[in-house]
């Protein structure tokens, strides 16, 4: 999985495919989802990420380009997130 961070934007992209995207889905107000083709899921758009997630996985770029494993993955929570 390759999940990257647009400042310009403020928004996290998570792909989960190579596939091209031939339609998008919007689930709610911050989250876009990304079907191929074949209508599986190939990549998760979060918008107004810095609103959203605190901002330290942010800091130095950690989120630009970077090729993740899943448990490689910090720890995101939505701010205000009581767990």
């Amino acid at each position: 999985m390759k999940v990257t961070y647009d400042e310009q934007v403020d928004a996290v992209y998570c792909y989960l495919s190579d596939r091209e995207a031939a339609r998008t889905i919007q689930v709610s107000r911050h989250v876009l989802l990304d079907l191929d083709s074949d209508e599986n899921l190939r990549g998760i758009s979060i918008l107004d990420a810095s609103r959203i997630f605190p901002a330290d996985p942010y800091a130095g770029g950690l989120l630009v380009d970077e090729d993740m494993e899943p448990g490689d993955w910090p720890l995101l929570m939505p701010l205000g997130h009581a767990g």
